[in-house]
């Protein structure tokens, strides 16, 4: 494979191929392997801002000291409704994994329980977090602050940044099928779908970024360059993103964004047993149920139908199955080149 041409790649190969770099930088074998499988599984799901276009951003963290490779979370508070992990500076992944355990335990011991994560940089796809609660029989709900210090999201009514993306996700268990996953930001877009447009030379659409003015542009080198992304829906997205930022910044305690602070990623994570509620067992199909009634919703387009939350993540892995996994050249190119700063040559 050159590094300027796209060609469809086994998800397994290219899950390997990112262990080694990771190995390379300094990771051992099993946090190698989670992290990787992380971000090829986002890559085959269409989520690419969260694949492996994240790779040379850990490898430059493990340089800085912001990521230390070996690192395992700590538990600060643990066996009872709430649960507290300082992720020690450890792939926010690795750290992620242990809170999903966590919370789950106590989430089965006390029909809900609030799981917190700070210390961490980057965790990755928020959907692979609440989904592996959904698999498991619970509700699930997750709010991650993030951003460098002073935030990459204009503020409802700004023309400066001052707040980060701070994303939001949710699962539910439906009967017969996988579970119901939504996973957004509150800005207009990720910081990382910016990426993946520079990346791959397309302009962005309006009202997506401002520039450095405060000007609307579809440049998506306008935002590495002073500008900010636009929230999710004017005032209603930015009023998400404040919320976002008290639990995620405030409550686990990693930092806010929107006060200088150096917030990497925080999370706030609730579990919910449904089996303990007053629906009892029942929940799941109840929630088939609903999902089936809002699926047979006639569509506005002839030819299309109503899209439930994660449906097009999963047509998105069926085709990679069918057709294997294509990768923006740019992206690939980074990669590469992050490699062989490692002393990896990804092509041989």
């Amino acid at each position: 494979m050159s590094a300027t041409a796209v060609a469809p790649l086994a998800p397994g190969r290219l899950a390997a191929l990112v262990e080694r770099v990771l190995a390379a930088a300094g990771a051992d074998d099993e946090a190698a392997a989670l992290v990787a499988g992380s971000l090829v599984a986002s890559d085959v799901r269409g989520v690419h801002s969260h694949g492996v276009i994240r790779v040379p951003d850990y490898v430059a963290g493990i340089r800085r000291g912001t990521i230390a490779p070996a690192a395992r979370p700590r538990a600060l508070s643990a066996g009872g409704p709430m649960v507290a992990l300082d992720g020690c500076s450890a792939f926010g992944q690795v750290a992620a994994a242990e809170l999903v355990a966590a919370v789950a335990t106590g989430a089965r011991a006390h029909g809900i329980c609030l799981g917190t994560l700070a210390g961490v940089a980057h965790v990755g796809r928020l959907g692979e977090w609440v989904e592996r609660l959904a698999q498991g029989g619970l509700i699930a709900l997750l709010w991650c602050n993030c951003g460098d210090p002073g935030g990459n999201v204009a503020p409802y009514g700004g023309a400066a940044a001052g707040i980060g993306t701070n994303p939001l996700a949710y699962a539910v268990p439906v009967s017969g099928r996988g579970p119901i996953v939504a996973d957004f930001s509150t800005s207009a877009v990720s910081e990382g779908t910016v990426r993946v447009h520079r990346n791959a030379g397309r302009a962005l659409p309006e009202g997506w970024i401002i520039d450095a003015a405060g000007a609307p542009s579809t440049d998506p080198r306008a935002l590495y360059a002073g500008g900010a992304l636009l929230p999710m829906g004017g005032h209603k997205g930015f009023a998400l993103a404040l919320l976002v930022e008290l639990l995620g910044g405030g409550l686990a305690g990693a930092g806010c964004a929107s006060l200088g602070e150096a917030a990497g990623n925080g999370l706030a994570l609730i579990a919910i047993d449904p089996a303990q509620s007053a629906c009892g067992q029942g929940f799941a199909e109840r929630a088939a149920a609903v999902a089936a009634a809002i699926a047979a919703v006639p569509a506005a387009a002839p030819g299309e139908h109503v899209v439930l939350p994660g449906d097009p993540e999963l047509a998105a892995a069926e085709r990679v199955a069918r057709d294997g996994l294509e990768l923006p050249a740019g992206t690939w190119a980074e990669l590469a080149a992050t490699a062989r700063s490692l002393g990896i040559d990804l092509d041989h």
